[in-house]
């Protein structure tokens, strides 16, 4: 059998012929035991991973907040403790 316009069947965008047109069946997957445990397991996974992650960002955030506002102090600290130390030279003078 020739492959023409009239015999090509099309299928994602690559001709075939009729003997060797891909088919699209679907599989059937039984609900077994293993399976339904599998099913079961792979969603605790996917939701502990997700509150691991959501702890691990508020720790993150915290830690971030927290080194933010002891910079700052410690910025404050400096200029206080440079302020005083002028203070003390300029009266030593």
């Amino acid at each position: 059998m020739a492959l023409s316009m009239t015999t090509y069947k099309g299928f994602e965008k690559k001709p075939y012929c009729t003997m060797h047109y891909p088919k699209s069946s679907f599989t059937i997957v039984a609900d077994t035991p293993e399976n339904l445990r599998l099913k079961q397991q792979t969603m605790l996974n996917s939701q502990v991973r997700a509150i691991l992650l959501l702890i691990w960002l508020i720790q993150y955030l915290s830690l971030s907040l927290s080194l933010s506002l002891s910079l700052s102090l410690s910025l404050s600290l400096s200029l206080s403790l440079s302020l005083s130390l002028s203070l003390s030279l300029s009266l030593s003078l």
